[in-house]
């Protein structure tokens, strides 16, 4: 109670003292007490689902036509109340609180009948004759009764019903703005995988898809995971059949190529429509191919892998991780805006988590909170399922994509695998019997090693410098009225399978290859060769220059020793004649005063001797 309420209060008690009898001043001071009375008078109720969880039916539907009901509580009371209840049972406690309740409660059961009718018709459509019926006796019973208020109410409810859908006037003008769907230059019969254009071929998959994800109604997801879910889950179980299709078909399209290059040509046109699926917001189909590149058939292959383009593959493996509860795929889908395919497999386990960790009901009474999680899932589902693709269809693309034959045994393309990589490389697995039919009806030959000739090496996994998204145009060939007993699928005969190859064509080819392996092999004996002069006449020249080069640092050396040993006599021979001339100086002296010495007479003896030997040189 704030400030001015108490104010309040406190006047009114001091009037009531003066102006009423006691009997008044104590039926004043029950107020308080009938407040509950008052909101159930005034359409209101007490019951709260964001404190309480656990209701019976009669509560349930009680708040949701109460006038102080969250319109969010009715949205998803709409969506799952299928899990515990039917919609004749249903609309029959709505006529009855309607029938028995005040005029506030009436005009609230009739907001949530226009609510169940508008938002979510497909109730109607599904239950359409037992409800339309319970409407019928109800307007009959409501003219009896001459209430023309009530009777105005359900004659719109009729006339929601039976109103047909009004068209979207953008939407007439709205696919003329689409992009013209790559149609491959061969003829549709002829259809081959590497024909088709990358970028069409994922806008084919995702305008199927879609058409597949739209047909999901919310009452689905509440009965998906049943033993009759092919009943309650129709749509669901088709999405799901579309997806497992779509694996094999990966799978087999890689597995059954026979010739190696080509074969990592298909891993890596499959790459590109995944990356161009994640481009389209279409992260379901992009789940579906990844799915089978990860597959144990198809991951294992590491020579195949490795001429790929190992830096886009990287990031859509990251993009499209299933740890952490789809972590990277959910954040990804919450900055995008619709139209957008999410990965339907993640909202089903969202759906199985809540329903296993959860109980229906707790003490007799309904567990509306768990129905409150799931309205949640289904409400994202309808979010992602309203705007659509602004894409063109191509039928002939279509029909190849959904009539091609799919190998369903994981065991079969196992041993496949195996036999293009074995586990030991020295001994190599023979080539299955089922694979050896399919060469057959392709006229090709399998070999028990690689394709290359005996005795010589070559990289058989390392393709062409790759370009995303080109078409490749596909050689003529004649339609094989035999198909393999191997193969699930459609009605139509597969093309990229029921082909056969001209054999002396094949002959001649490799007869050109193995000349041009010769001619190579040829080429480099004889480059080899004449590097190898080459290498032994430069090794000579590079010794004897060298050898001259040291002998002219060593003459230079010595030459150089020589002039220093000169230099050095030279000065010490300048010292001498020095010290002569001051000898003779002093001697001078000496001699001018009178003093003889024995030294001195020594050393005039030796200058004469000097001098004498000088005059015979």
């Amino acid at each position: 109670m704030n400030l001015r309420d108490f104010n309040l209060s406190g006047i009114t008690k001091k009037k009531d003292r003066r102006t009423t009898s006691p009997k008044k001043e104590e039926e004043a001071g029950d107020g308080d007490n009938n407040e509950e009375e008052n909101k159930e008078g005034n359409g209101q109720t007490t019951l709260d689902p964001a404190t309480q969880k656990y209701f019976n039916f009669e509560e349930i539907v009680e708040y949701v036509t109460a006038a102080n009901t969250n319109p969010r509580i009715i949205q998803d009371f709409l969506l799952t109340y299928r899990s515990f209840t039917t919609a004749e049972a249903l609309l029959t406690a709505i006529i009855d609180r309607c029938n028995t309740s005040d005029e506030v409660i009436s005009l609230r059961c009739f907001v949530l009948l226009r609510s169940w009718v508008d938002k979510f018709s497909f109730d109607f459509q599904k239950d359409h004759d037992n409800l339309v019926s319970l409407l019928t006796n109800w307007s009959e019973a409501l003219k009896k009764s001459d209430n023309q208020k009530l009777l105005k109410m359900v004659d719109d409810l009729f006339v929601r019903i039976n109103k047909p859908k009004k068209k979207n006037l953008l939407a007439l003008n709205f696919f003329d703005n689409a992009p013209l769907p790559i149609i491959p230059a061969v003829k549709p019969e002829e259809y081959k995988l590497l024909d088709i254009d990358s970028v069409e071929i994922a806008r084919q998959i995702t305008l199927i898809e879609e058409a597949l994800w739209r047909s999901i109604q919310p009452w689905e997801c509440l009965g998906w995971n049943k033993p009759s879910k092919e009943q309650t889950a129709p749509n669901i179980c088709k999405f799901i059949s579309w997806f497992n299709d779509m694996n094999f078909w990966v799978q087999t399209e890689i597995l059954t190529e026979i010739d190696n290059r080509t074969r990592v040509k298909v891993l890596q046109k499959f790459v590109d429509i995944c990356d161009q699926l994640v481009s389209l917001n279409n992260f379901n189909g992009a789940f579906e191919i990844m799915s089978s590149l990860n597959s144990t058939a198809i991951f294992r292959l590491k020579k195949h892998l490795s001429g790929i383009n190992s830096k886009k593959f990287e990031k859509l493996r990251h993009t499209l991780r299933s740890q952490d509860n789809f972590k990277n795929v959910r954040n990804t889908l919450h900055t995008l805006s619709p139209p957008c395919i999410p990965y339907l497999g993640m909202y089903l386990t969202d759906l199985t988590f809540i329903e296993e960790g959860n109980p229906d009901e707790v003490d007799g009474k309904i567990n509306f909170h768990k129905r409150k999680m799931i309205a949640t899932t289904i409400s994202e589902i309808m979010f992602y399922q309203q705007p659509p693709y602004c894409l063109k269809a191509s039928s002939e693309i279509q029909q190849y994509l959904t009539n091609t034959k799919k190998m369903t045994d994981e065991s079969l393309l196992y041993k496949f695998s195996l036999f293009y990589e074995p586990r030991d490389s020295s001994s190599p697995n023979p080539p299955p019997a089922e694979l050896v039919e399919i060469a057959q009806q392709k006229g090709q030959t399998l070999k028990a090693k690689t394709d290359a000739p005996k005795g010589k090496k070559t990289k058989l996994f390392k393709p062409k410098p790759h370009r995303d998204d080109t078409e490749t145009e596909g050689s003529k060939y004649v339609e094989s009225t035999e198909t393999s007993s191997i193969f699930k699928g459609g009605d139509s005969v597969d093309s990229s399978f029921d082909y056969k190859v001209d054999e002396d064509n094949q002959k001649t080819t490799d007869e050109s290859l193995n000349k041009i392996y010769e001619n190579y092999y040829s080429t480099l004996d004889s480059l080899f060769q004449r590097m190898s002069k080459d290498i032994m006449d430069m090794r000579e020249n590079t010794l004897s220059q060298f050898s001259e080069d040291f002998n002219k640092i060593k003459q230079q050396s010595e030459n150089s020793t020589a002039r220093q040993l000169q230099e050095k006599c030279s000065k010490q021979e300048k010292q001498i004649r020095s010290l002569k001339k001051e000898n003779e100086r002093l001697r001078n002296l000496l001699k001018e005063n009178g003093v003889t010495t024995a030294s001195s007479n020594n050393e005039q003896d030796q200058d004469q001797e000097d001098q004498g030997s000088q005059e015979n040189q």
